[in-house]
């Protein structure tokens, strides 16, 4: 928590205010794509009858697909951003 207190306070002073509004909503969208992975391998430990069904696996798995294509079309702009000094392409573009 000390480490994610010390990179939020650096990100706050050496980013414009836009860029902390993209940040933010795609740490939102890395949450999206992390827990339902999670919520998968501790359903996976229950016992047959708490089991999730396997609709709700399905449901899971659209919902990390939905929401990891645009956290890292996000994370390519960026990093080749911060790596390179230019804006970077995303993976995907329309």
């Amino acid at each position: 928590m000390v480490v994610l207190a010390i990179v939020i306070s650096i990100l706050i002073f050496t980013q414009l205010p836009t860029d902390l509004i993209k940040i933010s909503a795609n740490m939102s969208n890395f949450a999206s794509l992390f827990f339902p992975l999670v919520m998968m391998y501790l359903s996976s430990k229950l016992p047959r009858p708490a089991k999730i069904t396997w609709w709700s696996y399905l449901v899971l798995a659209l919902n990390v697909i939905f929401f990891g294509f645009f956290f890292f079309n996000f994370a390519a702009v960026q990093f080749t951003r911060w790596f390179t000094g230019t804006p970077g392409a995303p993976l995907i573009k329309f």
